[in-house]
């Protein structure tokens, strides 16, 4: 789950949150597989692609399918 709160955004995972400061700049969001990152990445995109997002994945199949989810 995808949320903002104030000058941050929260990235809720099944095994923990990961806070992440509403500030330019760039994060790597890594934890294990399962957690729900992919699911809380869309949520991200869908919220602040007009502030422009740079999404990479180990393969191009993973990219392909997170550009084929968002468009």
């Amino acid at each position: 789950e995808f949320r903002r709160v104030l000058f941050r955004s929260l990235i809720k995972l099944i095994n923990g949150q990961i806070d992440i400061p509403r500030k330019d700049g760039c994060y790597v969001v890594s934890s294990g597989c399962g957690s729900g990152k992919t699911t809380a990445i869309k949520q991200l995109i869908g919220r602040e692609f007009d502030k422009g997002v740079l999404y990479s994945a180990f393969t191009i199949e993973e990219c392909n399918d997170m550009y084929n989810y968002c468009k």
